[in-house]
C-alpha cells in the first residue's frame, strides 16, 4: 500500500473513531469507552490485541463489567471503494508492513478477526467473549451472499447449546451457505476449535461494511459537532479527530476516550455546563391530586401549538399542578419542566436561571434525554441562533411522538424569571419564548402568581387559567393523612378555615405534628394567615438559636448568603457556635429544609416574608460583614474567591472592588480554569459601572479606572467585547450596587 493510500486509511480510522466518540454523549447511550489500537490498558496491559483497531465498551468501563464489547478491524480503499468483500477475499492471505518497517507473516482478514476473538477468550474467558461482537468496518461493501450466509449461521448458532460443533452447524445450513461457512472455518481452524468457531461466527459482524468514506465520515462528524456546538462545528470536529488520534500514538496512556473527555474537548468540562438550571422542586411523597392539573391539560389539548398561562394565589398548588399535568394528557405525551425559582437560587450570583442561554441549554438537553434529540454543549451567543436551535429541537422531539401526543414545555414560577431580570438588570428568556412559533404538537405553559401575570407580557397566550385550590374532599384527605380519625365536621372546618389553600394546610399540619397539638388547637391555628404562621416560625427560630436582640442580623446574613446557605458559613459570619445555628435552622422548619448541612427555603412565600422582616440596610451591613470574611480567605477558599466581589459591590465598597480587580489578574483561590474565568468575568462586570465616565469611583481613581477599562477591552458600560451585551448599571457613592444579590 502506497503512502497516499496509507494516509487515507489512517484518516478513515480516526474519523471512524471520532464518530464513535460522538456516540459517547448521545442521550440514552450505554457506550462508555472507545479505545484505539487494542483494548483499554486495564484489559490489555501488554498491548497484544494487534488486530483490533477500535474497541467499544457498552454498559461498563472494562471487559468484565461491560454488557457488550465491539472489537473492530478497519479496512479502507480510496482506489477501489466498490470492490466487494467476498468469501475468497476475506480468506486471502497477504503480507502487511508494520509501523517499524518489518512485515507480518501472511494472514487473512478473517484470520485477524479470529485472532482478536481468540485473544479475548484466552485473556477474559468465554463469558466475556460471549458478549462481544467482532466487526469488520470498511468503506467497501460485503458481498450480499457472504452477509446472508454469516447471518444465517449466526442465527442457527444462537438457538443451540454453547457446546455445538462446526459439523452440526454446517448440517443445519443450506448447501450454498455451508460451502461459504466451511471456507471460513478452514481459514481459521488453526486458531479456533470447532466449538469456538461456532461462537466466533455468531459474533462476527459485517454490518459496517460499505460504510461511508473518509470524506463523508468527516462531514458527518462535523455535522454532529456543529449541532452540539453551534458556530464551532469545524473546530469541534478537528478537536475530536485529534482527541482520538492521540490514543493511537506510542505514548498514549491507552485508557481510551470517555464521555467526559469528549465534553471537555467540546467545552463542557462539567455536567453543570450541560444542565445549568436543573429543577429543584421539593419532593412530596404521594402528593394529593391538584385540581389545576386537569385544567391545564384540557387547555393544552384545546390549543395545540399555543401558549397557556396558569395562575393562582400564593400556595395554591401551582407547582404540584404543573408536575401532574402529564397524568391528564394523551398517551405518549411528554412534559419538560423548567423551574424558575430553583429553591431560591434564582437571585444568587452565578446561579441565575432567567437568562436565555441557560434556559435554552437546559431545555434542549432535557429534551435530548427525553426524546433522543441532539445535545447542546456550547450555546450560541447570537440570540436569534439560540432560539432557532430550540425551535429545531422541538421539531425533532415531536417527530418521534405518537400522532395525538403533545409535548409540553412547562415553565414553573415564570414570574420569578421576570423578577430576576428586573433585579439583575439583564434580559430574560420570556420575551422570546412567548413569541416563539411552536410546532403543532408543542405547547408552552407558564405558571405565575395571579397578581404577577402582567410581568410575563404573555400577550400571545391562548388562555389564562385560574388554578383552583383544594376542594373539600381533597382538604379532608389532606387532614386525615395526619389525623386519620378526623370527623366530617372537623374536616369541613379545616377546609373552610384554610380556604383550601394547600400551603396553609401544610404549615398548619407540620406545626401541629411538631408541637403535638390536639384537634381543637389545630383547627384554631388553621385560621391563621400564612404570614402569622411565618411570624411564629421566625420568633421560635430566633429564640431557640439564642439570637435575642441580634435576630435581624441573623436573618440578614441568611438572606445575603448564597443558596443553599451553609450552616458552617452562617455560624462563622455570626461568630457563634455551629450548634446555635443548627437550632436556629431547626426553628425555621418547615419554612426551610435542612439538606446536607445547608438551609434551603421551602418556598417563595416564606423567603419573601423573611425579606420583608429585615430592613435593606441590615442586608447591606451583612454583605459588608461577608466581604470582610471573604477578603482574607479568598486565596485559599473557593467560595470566598467566587463571591468576594459581589459582597463588596452589594455593600457599596467600590474602591476595594476596583483594587481587587487590579491586584488579581484572576481569582487565585479557584483552581478550575473554567470557573476561574467565569468569576473573573463577573468581577469585571461589577467593576464596569464604577469606572464609567463620570462614575463616582472613576472620579476618585482615574488611573485605576483607566486600567480596568483597558483590561476589559476599552468597552463602554453595557458591553463586553468578548461576550454578550450586559446592561449598564449606574452607581453612586453611598448607594450600594447590588445588580443581583451575592452568594458565598
Amino acid at each position: 500500500m502506497g503512502a497516499p493510500e496509507s494516509n487515507a486509511g489512517d484518516d478513515f480510522h480516526f474519523w471512524w473513531a471520532a464518530s464513535r466518540a460522538l456516540k459517547l454523549i448521545e442521550p440514552g447511550t450505554i457506550l462508555r469507552r472507545v479505545t484505539l489500537e487494542g483494548l483499554a490498558h486495564v484489559d490489555d496491559p501488554d498491548d497484544e490485541y494487534e488486530t483490533v483497531d477500535v474497541a467499544e465498551y457498552l454498559g461498563g468501563d472494562d471487559a468484565a463489567s461491560a454488557e457488550a464489547l465491539v472489537l473492530s478491524q478497519l479496512k479502507y480503499s480510496s482506489r477501489h471503494p466498490d470492490t466487494a468483500w467476498t468469501t475468497a477475499r476475506l480468506c486471502k492471505k497477504s503480507v502487511r508492513r508494520r509501523a517499524n518497517g518489518t512485515t507480518t507473516p501472511p494472514r487473512s482478514v478473517i484470520a485477524d478477526l479470529a485472532a482478536a476473538y481468540r485473544r479475548l477468550v484466552d485473556d477474559h474467558g468465554l463469558d466475556v467473549a460471549s458478549r462481544a461482537r467482532i466487526a469488520l468496518v470498511s468503506n467497501q461493501p460485503a458481498a450480499p451472499e457472504l452477509v446472508s450466509c454469516v447471518m444465517a449461521a449466526a442465527a442457527w448458532v444462537k438457538g443451540q447449546k454453547p457446546t455445538v460443533q462446526t459439523q452440526a452447524l454446517l448440517a443445519g445450513l443450506s448447501t450454498d451457505q455451508a460451502v461459504t461457512v466451511r471456507t471460513l472455518h478452514e481459514a481459521v481452524r488453526s486458531r479456533l476449535s470447532s466449538q469456538e468457531f461456532c461462537a466466533f461466527i455468531g459474533a462476527l459482524d459485517l454490518s459496517q461494511t460499505g460504510a461511508m468514506g473518509r470524506a463523508s465520515l468527516a462531514r458527518a462528524v462535523r455535522s454532529g459537532a456543529a449541532e452540539l456546538t453551534p458556530g464551532k462545528g469545524h473546530d469541534s470536529a478537528l478537536k475530536l479527530f485529534h482527541l482520538v488520534r492521540a490514543q493511537a500514538l506510542p505514548d498514549s496512556n491507552r485508557k481510551g476516550v470517555t464521555a467526559s473527555d469528549v465534553l471537555a474537548e467540546l467545552g463542557a468540562p462539567e455536567l453543570l455546563d450541560l444542565y445549568p438550571a436543573p429543577a429543584r422542586f421539593t419532593e412530596v411523597r404521594d402528593p394529593l391530586p391538584a385540581p389545576g392539573a386537569r385544567s391545564i391539560a384540557d387547555a393544552v389539548v384545546r390549543y395545540p401549538g399555543r401558549l397557556v398561562v396558569a395562575h393562582g394565589d400564593a400556595g395554591a398548588g401551582k407547582t404540584t399542578a404543573i408536575r401532574q399535568v402529564k397524568d391528564h394528557l394523551p398517551v405518549g405525551s411528554q412534559v419538560v419542566h423548567f423551574d424558575c425559582y430553583g429553591g431560591g437560587d434564582y437571585l444568587s450570583a452565578g446561579e441565575e436561571r432567567h437568562t436565555p442561554e441557560r434556559f435554552v441549554t437546559q431545555v434542549v438537553n432535557e429534551l435530548a434525554q427525553l426524546c433522543g434529540t441532539p445535545l447542546l454543549i456550547s450555546a450560541s451567543q447570537q440570540q436569534e441562533d439560540l432560539w432557532r436551535r430550540l425551535r429545531r429541537t422541538l421539531d425533532g422531539a415531536v417527530a418521534g411522538l405518537p400522532p395525538n401526543a403533545i409535548l409540553v414545555l412547562a415553565v414553573d414560577a415564570a414570574d420569578n424569571a421576570a423578577t430576576a431580570a428586573r433585579e439583575c438588570q439583564s434580559r430574560s428568556f420570556l420575551p422570546e419564548l412567548v413569541r416563539l412559533d411552536l410546532p403543532d404538537q408543542v405547547s408552552v405553559v407558564l405558571t405565575a402568581r395571579s397578581h404577577r401575570v402582567g410581568s410575563l407580557e404573555a400577550t400571545t397566550a391562548a388562555e389564562e387559567i385560574p388554578l383552583a385550590v383544594f376542594d373539600a374532599p381533597t382538604s379532608a384527605a389532606h387532614l386525615r393523612r395526619h389525623r386519620p380519625d378526623a370527623s366530617e365536621e372537623e374536616a369541613r372546618t379545616f377546609h373552610d378555615r384554610t380556604q383550601g389553600n394547600p400551603r396553609s394546610q401544610f404549615y398548619t399540619l407540620q406545626q401541629a405534628a411538631e408541637h403535638a397539638w390536639d384537634m381543637s388547637t389545630l383547627l384554631a391555628k388553621s385560621e391563621q394567615t400564612p404570614n402569622a404562621v411565618f411570624d411564629d416560625l421566625i420568633e421560635s427560630a430566633l429564640q431557640v438559636g439564642g439570637a435575642d436582640a441580634g435576630g435581624l442580623q441573623w436573618l440578614a446574613l441568611m438572606l445575603a448568603l448564597s443558596r443553599p446557605v451553609r450552616l458552617q458559613t452562617l455560624a462563622t459570619a455570626l461568630d457563634v457556635d455551629l450548634s446555635a445555628v443548627r437550632n436556629f435552622a431547626a426553628g425555621l422548619t418547615p419554612g426551610v429544609r435542612i439538606v446536607d448541612d445547608s438551609i434551603q427555603f421551602r418556598d417563595e412565600d416564606f423567603e419573601t416574608h423573611v425579606r420583608d422582616c429585615v430592613d435593606p440596610s441590615e442586608v447591606i451591613t451583612a454583605h459588608s460583614r461577608l466581604a470582610d470574611l471573604c477578603l482574607p480567605a479568598r486565596a485559599t477558599d473557593v467560595d470566598a474567591a467566587a463571591h468576594v466581589a459581589d459582597h463588596l459591590a452589594a455593600s457599596g465598597r467600590l474602591e476595594e472592588l476596583l483594587q481587587l480587580v487590579l491586584e488579581e489578574a484572576s481569582p487565585i483561590g479557584i483552581t478550575d480554569g473554567f470557573r476561574r474565568e467565569e468569576v473573573q468575568g463577573r468581577r469585571l462586570d461589577l467593576a464596569v459601572p464604577a469606572v464609567a465616565p463620570g462614575g463616582a469611583v472613576a472620579r476618585f481613581l482615574p488611573q485605576a479606572g483607566g486600567k480596568v477599562r483597558d483590561r476589559i477591552g476599552g468597552q463602554t458600560p453595557g458591553r463586553r467585547q468578548d461576550g454578550p451585551q450586559v446592561p449598564a448599571v449606574r452607581v453612586r457613592v453611598g448607594q450600594p450596587h447590588n445588580p443581583c444579590p451575592a452568594a458565598w
